[in-house]
């Protein structure tokens, strides 16, 4: 997030002022046997990104398997805004998948579909109604930036006392579930007890 110079039309009149506004940049993620993966992000908490990407998508299962880790700047011209090259070897490289895929809303691309070895889980409520309805004012007074600018999603992660594990937030609403996943996976949160 960074304060620029802008016009604003109010009332047929325009006014010179300073705003706050979101960044963007683009992050490429390097995996092996995968090739790279490309999202359009805010330029922070990037290794928590990483990883909860790297959960949620079946490669990793642990901190540890993330054998080597390496984040670098670009210092080329990007657009949208800097570069990340973010480059991984895991312990369990992914096994090629077949290359039929599913296209996400969000990003336009093709994601492979999930494999046979993950788990079905069994749904069962982990709060009360009441703490339920809780969230959004214990959210609301997290989302300062969004206040600011307008333009974040952010993604929350509460235990089951309403206890924050994390929170993140991202251009992107899908950025930010990961890097929330990612900030609680790093620190060894339960999260199959966690909403």
């Amino acid at each position: 997030m960074r304060r620029i110079r802008v016009s604003r039309y109010e009332a047929g009149s325009r006014l010179e002022a300073e705003d706050w506004v979101a960044e963007e940049g683009l992050l490429v993620l390097a995996l092996p046997q995968e090739g790279e993966r490309r999202f359009v992000i805010t330029p922070e908490e990037i290794r928590p990104f990483v990883y909860g990407h790297l959960l949620g998508e079946g490669f990793i299962r642990a901190p540890d398997d993330v054998v080597s880790y390496r984040e670098e700047l670009d210092h080329g011209v990007g657009i949208p805004g800097e570069v990340i090259r973010v480059e991984v070897s895991l312990r369990h490289p992914p096994r090629i998948r077949d290359p039929a895929g599913i296209v996400w809303a969000a990003c336009g691309e093709t994601a492979p579909e999930p494999g046979p070895d993950l788990p079905v889980l069994t749904p069962r409520p982990l709060l009360s109604v009441e703490a339920l309805l809780e969230i959004p004012r214990l959210a609301a007074a997290e989302a300062r930036d969004f206040h600011l600018t307008g333009a974040y999603h952010y993604a929350f992660l509460f235990d089951p006392a309403l206890g924050l594990l994390a929170v993140a937030k991202d251009i992107g609403r899908h950025n930010a579930m990961d890097k929330a996943i990612g900030k609680a996976f790093l620190d060894e949160a339960d999260l199959g007890n966690s909403v």
